[in-house]
């Protein structure tokens, strides 16, 4: 089917673009946000490792993460029907 293909090449691209946008928002954010962000979501490490890691509180763990994730919620707002189509449509 030509639409299907047509979507999935969209949605490729929309991909590689979405990649490049989380790697300059990365990028962007301030160094202990980053390295929260990093520990946090790369890492999959818990606030309470992340706090004792860098010497600084949960509630300062949690308040970088929240940072974060509203600047990438900015960053990736245009991305957001195409991520919920790829959930969907995911197996």
């Amino acid at each position: 089917n030509m639409a299907a293909l047509e979507q999935l090449d969209t949605s490729e691209m929309a991909f590689r673009e979405m990649e490049t946008i989380i790697e300059k928002t990365i990028a962007g954010l301030s160094p202990r946000c980053r390295e929260v962000f990093v520990l946090s979501r790369m890492e999959g490490k818990k606030n309470q490792e992340i706090a004792e890691e860098l010497n600084i509180s949960v509630k300062a763990v949690e308040a970088q993460m929240t940072k974060a994730l509203g600047i990438f919620r900015l960053a990736l707002k245009d991305f957001l029907p195409v991520l919920a189509w790829w959930l969907v449509v995911s197996p």
